[in-house]
Formats: C-alpha cells, sequence, structure tokens
C-alpha cells in the first residue's frame, strides 16, 4: 500500500509532501496545479522514468523544476508498505551529473545508488516492470477508457500479458504446429498407402498384408504419440503454473531472508561487545534501573538543592558585609536634627496646601467667570466689526430707495406712453381720418404706414417697461433684505457698543488674575520642591532602623542555611558514581533486548530455511 510521496524541485512542485495512506486518495485542483505531476512522480520513483519520456522524447533533466527560478537537481521519496515491511525508495536527478537511486527496507539499504540495480530490485519485489505498470496500474490523461476502445482481440492479448498466461498461448500455438506436422505425415502415409493399393495387383499378396499391417502399426503409433503429445502438453501447462507459483514464493523467501540476514548482522555487530553482558534477567536489569535511576535522580536533586544553598549563602554573606558598611556611615545626632526639621517642614506644608487649595477654589470661580465673560465677548465681537460698516449700509440703503423712486417714475412714464400709443392705434382702427402725426388726411398707404411705427414704437416700448419691472423686482427685495439689517443694527448698535467697553475691561480683569495664578503656582513648586528635599533627607534617616532590621534578618536566615548545608552528605563523586551505574544498567537491558531480538530472528530465518528447501521445481 502507498503510504506517502515527497517531491523536491519536481516540475511544478518546490517541496510538497502528500499523505496516502489513509484509503482511496482523490486528488482534485485546477489546470495546471500539478496533480499529474504527483502521479508521474509516483511512477519515476517505482521505475526511474515516466510516460511523457519514454513517448515524448524529453530527457530526465526536463523533469527538473523550471519556473519560477531554474533548480540544480530533483528528489522524490516514495514510502510503500508491503507484508509487514515499509519500503523506502529515494531517486534524484542532477543537472550536472548522473541520476542516482536507492531503496530501504525497514531502514536498511537493499539496493543502490544505481538506478538499474533499484529497477531490478522494484521488479523483484512488487512483481511488475514499467511496461505492465503502465498498462495495468496507470491511465494516463484523456486515456481511463484504453481498454474500452480495443478490439477483443488486442485487449486478451494485453490481459494475458498483465497475467503473465501469455506462456501458455504459446505453448498451445506450439503444440498446434506439432500437431499438423503429424497429421501432415499422417496424410502423407495415407496417400502412400492409397497409392499402395493402387499397386497391390503387382506385388505378392502376402507381402502387401505385412506392409499393410506395418503401416497400420505406424498410424496408431503415431495416433498414441500424438495424444501423449497433447495430454503432456495440457501437463505442462499445470506444471509451468506451479514452478511459476513456487519461483515466486522462492524469491519472496529469498528476499525475506536477505533482510533478515541484514538485521541479524546488524545485531551480531552490537552484541559482539560483550563488556555489557549479564547473568540477571532482563526483568531484573529493568528493576535495578529504576532503582538506580530514582537513586540518581534524588542524588542530583538534593546536590541542586545544596549547590542553591550554597551560592545563596555566599550572596546573603555580600548583602551581610554591605548593610555593615552603611550602618557606619550613619550618625546618630545628625539622624535626630533630620527627623526634627523634617517634622517642621511637613507641618509648614500641610499649611501651605490648605491655603494652596483655598486660594485655587477662588481661582477656579474667576477662571468660570472669565470663561463666560470671553464667550459673550467672542459672539459680540463679529457683530461690533458689522457695525463699523453701518455707514456702508445706510448709503447703500439711501442709492436703493433714490434707485427704487428714480424707476418707478420711469415706470410711470413708459405705462402712460404705452396707453396713449394704444388709444391711437384704436382710434386708427375705428376710421380716423387725420395723421395723429403731422394732422394731414390720411389715405390707405399713409395709414398702414402709421400704424406699423405705433406698434414698433410700443413693442419697443414695453420691452424697456418689462427690463425696469424685472429690475425693479430685485431692487426692492434687496431694500426690504437691507432695511431689516439696518434697522437691527441700529437697535442694537448703542447696546452692544455699551456692552463692548465692559467686555474689554472684564477682560483685562481677568488676565491680571490669570498672571496672579502664575505667580502663586511657582511659589507653591519652590515650597513643594524644599519638602521632597527634607523628605528625602529624613527617608535617608529612617533607612538605618531598616537597615538594621534587615541586617538582623539576613544574619538570620545565613546561620540557618549553614545548619542545613551541614545536613547534605552528598558530593560530585557519589553522583558519578550513582550516574555511572544507570548507564551500565541501561546498556545491560539494550544488550539483553538485542540478544533476544537476535533470537527471535534467527529462529524466523530457520523457519525460512526449511520452507525455501521444501519448495520444489521438478
Amino acid at each position: 500500500m502507498l503510504k506517502s510521496v515527497y517531491l523536491k524541485n519536481w516540475k511544478s512542485h518546490k517541496e510538497t509532501r502528500v499523505d496516502l495512506s489513509k484509503g482511496a486518495n482523490v486528488i482534485v485542483g485546477t489546470i495546471g496545479a500539478g496533480k499529474t505531476s504527483i502521479v508521474e512522480g509516483i511512477a519515476f520513483s517505482l521505475f526511474g522514468t515516466t510516460q511523457s519520456v519514454t513517448s515524448k522524447g524529453i530527457s530526465l533533466k526536463d523533469l527538473i523544476m523550471q519556473k519560477p527560478n531554474k533548480e540544480d537537481d530533483a528528489e522524490v521519496i516514495l514510502e510503500i508498505e508491503l507484508e509487514n515491511n515499509l519500503y523506502k525508495i529515494e531517486r534524484q536527478i542532477f543537472e550536472t551529473k548522473s541520476s542516482q537511486a536507492r531503496i530501504y527496507c525497514n531502514g536498511l539499504l537493499i539496493a543502490g545508488p544505481k538506478p538499474q540495480d533499484v529497477n531490478k530490485k522494484i521488479e523483484e519485489l512488487f512483481f511488475v516492470n514499467f511496461d505492465l505498470f503502465m498498462r495495468a496500474n496507470y491511465s494516463e490523461q484523456n486515456q481511463l477508457d484504453f481498454f474500452v476502445k480495443l478490439q477483443p482481440r488486442e485487449r486478451k492479448t494485453i490481459f494475458d500479458s498483465i497475467l503473465g498466461i501469455d506462456i501458455f498461448d504459446s505453448i498451445e500455438r506450439n503444440s498446434k504446429q506439432v500437431l499438423n506436422r503429424l497429421k501432415d505425415k499422417l496424410d502423407l502415409e495415407q496417400s502412400n498407402y492409397e497409392q499402395n493399393n493402387k499397386t497391390l495387383e503387382s506385388f505378392n499378396y502376402s507381402v502387401l498384408q505385412n506392409t499393410k499391417k506395418e503401416l497400420e502399426k505406424l498410424i496408431s503409433e503415431t495416433e498414441i504419440n500424438l495424444k501423449t503429445l497433447l495430454t503432456d502438453s495440457e501437463k505442462m501447462k499445470v506444471d509451468l503454473f506451479e514452478l511459476k507459483k513456487n519461483q515466486d514464493k522462492y524469491d519472496s523467501i529469498t528476499e525475506k531472508l536477505s533482510i533478515l540476514d541484514g538485521q541479524i548482522l546488524n545485531l551480531s555487530s552490537f552484541i559482539k561487545d560483550k563488556n555489557y553482558f549479564s547473568e540477571s534477567s532482563l526483568a531484573e536489569l529493568e528493576e535495578s534501573f529504576i532503582i538506580a535511576k530514582k537513586q540518581y535522580q534524588e542524588l542530583s536533586k538534593a546536590y541542586h538543592e545544596k549547590q542553591n544553598l550554597l551560592a545563596e549563602v555566599s550572596l546573603l554573606k555580600k548583602q551581610e558585609s554591605e548593610l555593615s558598611v552603611k550602618l557606619k556611615n550613619y550618625d546618630l545626632k545628625d539622624l535626630e536634627e533630620i527627623k526634627k526639621q523634617y517634622e517642621l517642614i511637613s507641618e509648614e506644608k500641610l499649611r501651605e496646601e490648605k491655603n494652596q487649595n483655598k486660594f485655587k477654589s477662588e481661582i477656579e470661580l474667576k477662571k468660570q467667570k472669565l470663561f463666560f465673560g470671553q464667550e459673550e465677548y467672542n459672539k459680540a465681537k463679529p457683530i461690533l466689526e458689522k457695525l463699523s460698516n453701518l455707514e456702508n449700509i445706510e448709503k447703500k440703503y439711501s442709492d436703493l430707495a433714490q434707485t427704487i423712486e428714480k424707476n418707478q417714475n420711469i415706470e410711470t412714464a413708459l405705462s402712460e406712453k404705452i396707453s396713449s400709443i394704444e388709444k391711437e392705434l384704436s382710434l386708427l382702427e375705428k376710421g380716423e381720418k387725420d395723421c395723429p402725426l403731422c394732422g394731414s388726411e390720411l389715405d390707405e398707404t399713409h395709414l398702414k404706414k402709421v400704424q406699423v411705427t405705433k406698434k414698433q414704437l410700443k413693442a419697443k416700448l414695453e420691452s424697456e417697461l418689462k427690463k425696469i419691472t424685472e429690475n425693479q423686482t430685485h431692487n426692492k427685495k434687496d431694500f426690504i433684505e437691507i432695511e431689516k439689517k439696518y434697522k437691527y443694527f441700529l437697535e442694537n448698535k448703542s447696546y452692544l457698543s455699551k456692552d463692548y467697553s465692559s467686555l474689554e475691561t472684564q477682560k483685562k480683569e481677568l488676565d491680571d488674575l490669570f498672571a496672579m495664578l502664575s505667580k502663586q503656582d511657582e511659589k507653591y513648586l519652590d515650597l513643594c520642591a524644599k519638602y521632597e528635599k527634607t523628605k528625602k533627607e529624613y527617608e535617608s534617616s529612617s533607612n538605618y532602623h531598616f537597615i538594621s532590621e534587615q541586617l538582623k534578618s539576613i544574619i538570620r536566615k545565613r546561620e540557618l542555611n549553614e545548619k542545613l548545608l551541614g545536613s547534605f552528605n552528598v558530593d560530585d563523586d557519589l553522583i558519578k558514581q550513582k550516574e555511572e551505574t544507570v548507564k551500565l544498567l541501561e546498556k545491560q537491558i539494550d544488550y539483553k533486548k538485542h540478544l533476544q531480538e537476535l533470537e527471535s530472528l534467527q529462529a524466523q530465518k530457520t523457519i525460512l530455511q526449511k520452507e525455501k528447501e521444501s519448495i520444489k521445481f521438478t
């Protein structure tokens, strides 16, 4: 059964390992993903070639990865399990030297590095060559229906070759040829017999009778020989099949014996060293090993605990020395003076903190007032800036009012002119005989000319009136907006101007408060710095008592550890001796196991040799 295949720099596979051990396997993927390359890798690992190499004329070096980077070598490893033995087949292709191949059985090399030797061993182990594998076990792309498309005779020929029974067809053909030759000989004898019958009259009857009997005897013997030959042919088929079966069994046993010999040789080389031989049984050795190993672990643990205690005692002595030096540097009189100063400064700091908190509360209220005042100031500032443009608004307001009044006058005048023209046109249409322009009597031509002139003038005046009316509409709309702004600014001008000066005064007061707050903060920071300095001096004086207690604790701990060190009865020599005992027992156990395994392998070898000797080839 196939276990796994490993591909390195093989066609499109940089490094791929496929597990094939779990039942039936299906490889899926897009076109060009490398599915066929995996199957070709399996075929190559078995026989050192592929269908593309044999049929398409490419070389083995073309199977080495070319893209994205050209590689110098490729490797394929196939693992197969057969009859409880694990076989590993390795094949390598090189760009600059010959290919190599190796086959291992249960970790032992049984053929290689020549590819031809591995190919021969593959055929011996699996009873299949490349041609048979490609026909019976492998199907190229789009060739799954290969056998279906064959003619019955061709299909039978291929299956006979796959099953190894084509030799019987050869025997049958040879037997038929012998039978045909015997029939030809019989026909010849029969012809001679008939020819002789025709010439009986010319011979002595008794002589002819004897000749006839001899011929009949010859025919009978020939028929018997023919039947014997056919019987022998059938028997030969059976014997040949049995012979092939025995040969396969013989080769299989020979292979197993070869593997056993390799394993026995490896074990024998180990067992040659008699230094690890022991009369004790394996169970006794294992029990002694467990006890010795436990003792060794306990000694090792005790040894490490002892080393840790020694290191800790050394560290404690160092700390003890350092603390003693520190205590010598302290003056008890100075320590008392520092303590008094610290207490006075602490009281002063407490008072200052209370004053500082009170001052901060007042500042916070003023900050809020400043915030709201600033907010009102910021709101009023844009309005005040707009008030500065009030004169422009007044001028624009006045100009726009004059423009509206002027346009209104023009609009009235144009309306009156248009109305007058309409009256004149109405009179002309009613048959007025005198010209409204010159007062002369109107004829038909003059009448039409006057009507056209009046209508053109009316259209022109109406167009001007329309433009004036549209401009007047926009001007009135702008006038209403400007009038609203103008009235709003007039209403708020006095109020905003009054509050603006108040806001400026308030802002100045707030700026003064910020300056005062900054000075107060500086004073408080100076006080805090003085306090921290005094605090450090006080803490330094307090360290004297802390160091004294710490030194006493270290001395007690050091003395206790020194007592514990006296209770440890372990040294390097004892641990080394126990370690050597454990290693010796471990090697004696391995020796005993290998000896038992060797005896088991030798027993298997004896059984296989007897089975091999019992195979008959006669």
